[in-house]
């Protein structure tokens, strides 16, 4: 995957346009593309739903691509940034609502990679701060990779376990959702909660490949909420 190059055209689009739509680009390991515009994922206050959103997208496309094995992940999405000291409490529950909050366009990346013939995952962060003038029109992205440290993005976790969970039968599935309900589950709690997980929302649509990185975002729209940046 050519991020340097997901990178640049993504900080041209937000420029021409003034906003980015949340988009989430899959590579997989035979180097064909997939591009998921999701225009609501993050709009909700709750990470397990967030999580969920991404684990329910994730599984779709494992089902449209039952053969495919992914390599890459980045997803691509205007957010809060807020800064305090290293190792200190945190003030605000969530960025937003820091008054000195800052607007970013923030990429986080999901790599699988072979070291000493096992895959591992490998996660990073690219962050440009978003400058406006003084009638807060988008003029330049100041960019902030350096001293970004660990990423552990637990959104692209879910994806990538949505994905994988495609390609298990479903009693495979309802022994998972068993073994962490434990021993006293009932089969109909089994068949809930796994129905809870695996069950598709209605307000997802078609995935669409890619060779390059469109600008026409028309897949995999969400339709649920005002847009809302955390």
């Amino acid at each position: 995957m050519h991020l340097d190059k997901i990178i640049q055209i993504a900080k041209e689009h937000i420029l021409k346009h003034g906003r980015h739509m949340p988009e989430i680009i899959v590579e997989f390991d035979d180097q064909e593309m997939r591009i998921l515009a999701v225009p609501d994922i993050v709009n909700s206050d709750s990470n397990i739903e967030k999580q969920h959103n991404f684990f329910t997208v994730g599984r779709m496309l494992g089902e449209k691509e039952p053969d495919a094995n992914i390599k890459h992940i980045v997803f691509i999405v205007e957010a809060w940034l807020s800064r305090q000291p290293h190792n200190a409490p945190r003030t605000y529950a969530l960025p937003s609502q820091d008054p000195n909050r800052k607007e970013c366009l923030l990429i986080t990346t999901l790599d699988i990679v072979t070291k000493d013939d096992k895959e591992h995952i490998e996660q990073g962060m690219h962050l440009a701060e978003m400058i406006r003038d003084g009638s807060g029109n988008l003029i330049d992205l100041l960019s902030h990779d350096t001293g970004i440290g660990e990423v552990k993005s637990k959104l692209l976790l879910a994806f990538l376990a949505g994905f994988s969970s495609a390609k298990l039968t479903k009693q495979q599935r309802e022994d998972m959702i068993a073994s962490v309900l434990g021993a006293d589950a009932t089969g109909e709690e089994v068949q809930r909660f796994s129905k809870m997980v695996y069950g598709h929302t209605p307000y997802m649509a078609e995935v669409f490949p890619a060779n390059d990185i469109p600008r026409k975002r028309t897949s995999m729209q969400y339709r649920k909420t005002k847009k809302r940046r955390k």
